[in-house]
């Protein structure tokens, strides 16, 4: 069983500096022993890929943020405090995500480094589904909805080892040969007819079964029609997606609202992305072409006197008027005056 890993990149020492003399350095490094459960937990720092499992880890001083994912569970993420010459022990226990993952399934095999991070449609820690060993064959497996996949593989510690696109169809399994990228094929997969919904994480003695759940999105609008220059409340919901965009707002929240104020009509996309593939939800606003004015006169009378020839004004008016919406308004005999 590993109980302690070196840290590549900003983690571990570099060659050079091991040859220089490493023993009075590496006692300025911090360590941080970690016990995480589910003990198949994937550990993170700095978005560097470091393994699976419990273990010492080493870091150079300063603060560093640590990520624990396990498909199926909530991730962990926490800023931490490195002290040179220090050990921090932590527990990391994940919460399991409640229900199962609906079908039809169809199957990904890898062949490779064990130990090494899968990440399905992304590049960063929130599309981990799992590590190599744990999507060999037999007992250890990865399902996924039927679709097109972005399949991206980083070793740990040392960079990306694989990253190409995967289709996989209902009750089929794709097999995948990660040290030959060449080396790809299909085969049927009878058994994926038999299943239906399926735990997101299960594990056992020898074997591993992650089912991966596709994204769900909704998006809706309130009021669905308004005035130019109106308002109208977007309100979203999503789940089983780490990257959620919704057009003209860029990068928003899984769920959500916000007040928008379209001059035209207008229709919003949020698009859902996960591990699992993408999900579309629309929403349309509906913006009224039409300018609706209003003109008062008070009071509706007023009375003049005349003198000789000459007609004197004994009172007056006031006039009030609105047209919301318009971009201009002119008042006759006046000319141009403001639309509020």
């Amino acid at each position: 069983m590993r109980t302690m890993r070196q840290v590549l990149s900003v983690f571990v020492l570099s060659l050079a500096v091991l040859l220089l003399g490493a023993t009075p350095l590496l006692a300025k490094c911090a360590h941080l022993k970690l016990h995480v459960t589910p003990k198949e937990a994937y550990v993170f720092i700095d978005d560097v890929p470091l393994g699976w499992g419990s273990g010492l880890f080493w870091a150079t001083p300063g603060e560093h943020t640590l990520t624990v994912y396990n498909y199926g569970y909530k991730p962990y993420t926490s800023k931490f405090m490195a002290e040179g010459g220090k050990t921090s022990t932590l527990a990391v226990a994940l919460e399991a995500i409640p229900g199962p993952a609906p079908g039809p399934w169809g199957r990904i095999q890898l062949r490779g480094p064990s130990g090494a991070a899968v990440l399905l449609n992304g590049d960063t820690p929130d599309f981990f589904v799992g590590n190599v060993g744990e999507f060999t064959g037999g007992g250890r497996r990865l399902v996924v909805h039927p679709g097109d996949f972005q399949l991206t593989v980083l070793g740990c510690c040392s960079g990306t080892v694989y990253s190409g696109p995967v289709t996989v169809g209902e009750n089929q399994r794709a097999i995948i040969d990660l040290t030959n990228p060449s080396d790809k094929k299909t085969v049927d997969w009878p058994e994926g007819k038999s299943l239906g919904s399926l735990p997101r994480f299960e594990a056992g003695a020898t074997s591993v079964s992650v089912a991966v759940a596709k994204p769900a999105a909704q998006l809706s609008s309130s009021p669905a029609q308004v005035e130019c220059g109106g308002s109208a409340q977007l309100t979203w919901s999503t789940s089983e997606a780490p990257r959620v965009e919704i057009t003209g707002l860029g990068t928003v929240a899984a769920s959500g609202q916000q007040a928008v104020q379209p001059t035209q009509t207008t229709t919003y996309k949020l698009t859902a992305a996960g591990p699992g593939g993408t999900t579309n939800s629309d929403a349309t606003v509906n913006v009224s072409s039409s300018i609706q004015s209003s003109l008062t006169v008070t009071p509706a009378e007023i009375r003049y006197h005349k003198v000789g020839e000459q007609v004197e004004e004994q009172g007056s008016v006031s006039l009030a008027w609105s047209a919301p919406g318009a971009d201009t308004a002119s008042l006759d005999p006046f000319g141009s005056v403001s639309h509020g």
